[in-house]
């Protein structure tokens, strides 16, 4: 994903417009600056399947990786639950 597209994305997140969301680890750009996706995502209402591939959530840093999931889980209680994410242990998945 080159600067362009992370632009795209973004955009596509907050204007709902995108129902499911593709990282790898080859999302450098992504990994580096997180910040407007974790942003976008928290008014999102639209998203409902994320796959994080290869070993993408590995590449972002700790406290980052926790706000990107915390928003993933307040997105999914708007209107939907996200399709593939469930914590352990909780049979509905929140």
């Amino acid at each position: 994903m080159d600067f362009q597209n992370k632009l795209d994305i973004v955009t596509q997140i907050q204007e709902n417009t995108v129902t499911t969301l593709h990282f790898t680890a080859d999302d450098d750009d992504v990994i580096d600056d997180i910040r407007p996706v974790i942003d976008a995502i928290k008014d999102n209402s639209s998203i409902v399947k994320v796959e994080f591939l290869d070993d993408f959530l590995g590449c972002v840093r700790n406290d980052s990786r926790s706000e990107l999931l915390q928003a993933l889980c307040h997105a999914s209680h708007k209107d939907h639950d996200l399709e593939g994410y469930h914590p352990a242990g909780h049979p509905s998945g929140f």
